[in-house]
């Protein structure tokens, strides 16, 4: 009974990382896009 959940906290932890992972690069990649977008701005205004 406690190995099993043992096993099923593992697992959880390790689906937890595999969905915030791609979460958390969505997350830079969508920061990085907007700092490009307002320097782009910038050089567009000056």
């Amino acid at each position: 009974m406690f190995c099993a959940v043992i096993e099923l906290a593992a697992s959880t932890r390790s689906l937890t990382i595999y969905s915030i992972k791609p979460i958390l690069s969505l997350l830079l990649l969508s920061k990085i896009l907007e700092s490009l977008l307002t320097q782009f701005s910038h050089l567009e205004h000056a």
